[in-house]
């Protein structure tokens, strides 16, 4: 399974990646650095609609 991780990079992330890495699992993070496996925050666009 592909898995994407919001903040994959940090305390918690990094467990949970290795966890998801171990039973084959396709992961990548999303980070604040960029770097192989990661996307940074600043690659997205945002576009939020309000609707009335």
């Amino acid at each position: 399974m592909r898995v994407v991780i919001g903040g994959g990079s940090g305390f918690v992330g990094r467990e949970l990646t290795r966890l998801l890495k171990s039973k084959g699992h396709e992961i990548t993070i999303i980070s604040r650095q960029p770097g192989p496996g990661k996307i940074s925050w600043s690659s997205f666009t945002f576009d939020f609609c309000i609707r009335a």
